[in-house]
């Protein structure tokens, strides 16, 4: 298992549970990550994000950041975006200096491997992204019937009252025919609104990511 950079405020806990589970697991550098000969699918069956929206681009040459992700997809592998509010929004760019610059604009790589996202205000159905939870409406996560990712979850949990509470549901709208999208964890309201997928599990068919899981 690998944790990709950058890395961002779940990594410390993910890191510490993989230790005590006695997962083998390893920390890349950007270098690394940029390194098919390192970065493989074969060698890291499962690799763990962890940043805040942000993601890197280029580390030595234009866009090798991207296509390293897209190359280990490619091969099968499996992807879990464990970072905060809209993961892969925002480029970092390594210059030649070696200083990083992030850019401010929105890219939104995630949709180029079927990671689609609502932003604030967006919806899907009854499914909403937004900044803060719609006041006077209590929000519950639903571990969904059947769904084949968690074995031992509470069946449900109460929305988060303190922290970062931006929520960005997931959506199988652009999603390839053959694909799979499992939802598995599913934010409702006490005013009887499915507020869409908090996770879901993307088993790619499509010949791009064939065998990939995203989740």
């Amino acid at each position: 298992m690998a944790f990709i950079p950058p890395y961002g405020v779940t990594y410390s806990a993910l890191a510490e549970c993989a230790e005590k589970l006695g997962i083998d697991c390893h920390t890349l550098t950007p270098q690394e990550l940029v390194d098919e000969n390192v970065f493989t699918a074969a060698r890291f069956p499962v690799a763990i994000y962890t940043g805040v929206e942000n993601y890197y681009r280029t580390v030595q040459q234009p866009g090798d950041g991207e296509q390293a992700l897209l190359r280990y997809l490619h091969e099968g592998g499996m992807l879990q975006v464990a970072g905060v509010c809209h993961p892969f929004t925002y480029p970092i760019d390594v210059q030649a200096d070696g200083t990083e610059k992030q850019i401010p604009d929105w890219i939104l790589f995630n949709k180029q491997f079927e990671l689609f996202l609502l932003g604030p205000g967006e919806k899907t159905g009854d499914a909403i992204g937004f900044e803060t939870p719609p006041e006077g409406v209590t929000l519950t996560m639903n571990l969904n019937p059947s769904q084949p990712v968690l074995w031992d979850f509470p069946q449900t949990l109460p929305f988060p009252t303190q922290g970062d509470r931006r929520y960005r549901p997931q959506t199988a709208e652009g999603i390839a025919p053959g694909d799979q999208f499992m939802p598995f964890l599913t934010t409702k309201g006490s005013d009887g609104r499915d507020y869409g997928p908090a996770a879901a599990l993307i088993q790619h068919n499509c010949a791009a990511f064939k065998g990939a899981q995203v989740l």
